[in-house]
């Protein structure tokens, strides 16, 4: 069993929407107890109307006074037809403690990253929506029939929970940050996945339960959630009503698509230009000299290096950046070694691996938090204030943490 904990996601704004709605759900429960204590055994609980396709009767007498009322009669009848408030409102009802507890932590891990792309408003609606196609999946998809005397019955298994909408969430989560990590623990230990990995793996378990036969738990519901969670994720990337950034689902299948169709052109040769067709001029084009990097395999060596052996790797860069005035390394391992420097004190060194970061790759996650350490290593050890200075000036501090703004009024005080 795999329990998420976190992501590494960083927030813009905080969070509130995602809190309010696990209080409803916290608060309901505790109101089904209630409910449970005050209500006789023989009678079913008050909230039992508010579940998904809940039976308003005993099934068994619904069919035999239908039997009687059109003996012999062909016909359909629902047993248990699904009421319009009930798909919003089954959402916040739950089975049992550990029921809830699953729910909310899911909902407290994914939650966070999903409310801060669609903001609170657009969050909120999104994960209702979610949770009411979650519902309709189930109704289609769990409708039992059964004929008894040339009548037809169909029943829908009643569901309850906020798993569906949670689904859905898990699903746009899947969509807009696909490579960001979700830390896990399991009987193995503490370990990470990209979001892609688990969202999939959450997927594949409950398609693996249904072939089993598993029928105490809404499958078809999370299912129907996770799909229309990364549809309307999708739809909103395309509409452009959610901002794209670089590594959202959407973006890269663009970017994808872009690099088949160059390809598909490259392979046709020069000839299938209409340009080079309608200027006349001779079909084989001269190629430039192409010069291959010299300091490419050194670099790659470097980065596989660094997540295993940091100190090594961070002198093997530093030998590299003598002769390679643009050694950049992959992402992860230009930070690692810049980290390095930094513990090492060596600040100068660190700065400008630092900025090669910021150069290569501007539009990163943690560009802001990087761009607030380079304002302090340049203002309380290099005694450079022109460099902190321009690094605060294009710091988004409304994306920091409150203590990472903290720190930055805190430098720009020093620098006064």
């Amino acid at each position: 069993m795999l329990i998420p904990l976190g992501t590494d996601v960083r927030l813009r704004r905080p969070t509130l929407v995602t809190y309010v709605l696990m209080a409803l759900c916290v608060f309901v429960f505790v109101g089904q107890k209630v409910s449970d204590n005050r209500t006789p055994s023989n009678e079913p609980p008050r909230y039992y109307q508010f579940m998904l396709f809940s039976f308003d009767d005993n099934p068994d007498r619904v069919m035999g006074e239908f039997e009687q009322q059109v003996p012999g009669e062909r016909g359909v009848i629902h047993l248990n037809p699904g009421r319009w408030y009930q798909y919003v409102t089954y959402q916040f009802l739950h089975g049992s403690w550990m029921h809830l507890l699953g729910n909310m932590v899911f909902l407290l891990v994914f939650g966070p990253p999903v409310e801060d792309r669609f903001r609170r408003f657009g969050f909120l609606g999104f994960y209702l929506f979610g949770g009411i196609l979650a519902g309709v999946a189930h109704g289609v998809l769990e409708t039992h029939t059964e004929s008894v005397g040339g009548v037809i019955y169909r029943s829908v298994a009643p569901v309850l929970g906020a798993s569906g909408s949670i689904a859905a969430v898990s699903g746009a989560y899947l969509v807009l940050f696909p490579f960001a990590h979700v830390r896990l623990i399991s009987l193995f230990g503490m370990f990470a996945l990209p979001g892609w990995m688990f969202v999939c793996l959450s997927i594949f378990f409950d398609l693996v339960f249904l072939a089993s036969g598993d029928r105490g738990v809404a499958h078809f519901a999370h299912l129907g959630g996770y799909g229309a969670g990364a549809g309307v994720a999708m739809l909103l990337l395309w509409r452009k009503v959610l901002p794209r950034e670089t590594y959202d689902l959407f973006s890269m299948a663009k970017q994808a698509h872009r690099r088949r169709t160059y390809r598909a052109l490259v392979a046709k040769g020069p000839s299938s230009s209409p340009f080079i067709k309608d200027a006349a001029i001779p079909r084989k084009l001269a190629l430039k000299d192409h010069h291959p990097d010299p300091h490419s395999e050194e670099r790659r060596a470097i980065a596989s290096l660094a997540p295993a052996e940091p100190k090594a790797a961070t002198d093997r860069y530093l030998e590299l950046s003598g002769t390679d005035e643009h050694c950049t390394l992959a992402r992860d391992a230009q930070l690692v070694v810049a980290n390095t420097l930094f513990e090492r004190g060596d600040h100068e060194n660190a700065v400008e691996a630092y900025e090669r970061f910021l150069k290569r790759y501007p539009d990163d996650r943690e560009t802001d938090q990087t761009r607030l350490l380079v304002a302090m290593v340049c203002a309380r050890h290099l005694n450079d204030p022109v460099c902190a200075t321009r690094h605060l000036d294009t710091l988004d501090e409304a994306g920091l943490p409150e203590g990472l703004r903290e720190l930055a009024q805190t430098i720009r005080e020093e620098l006064s």
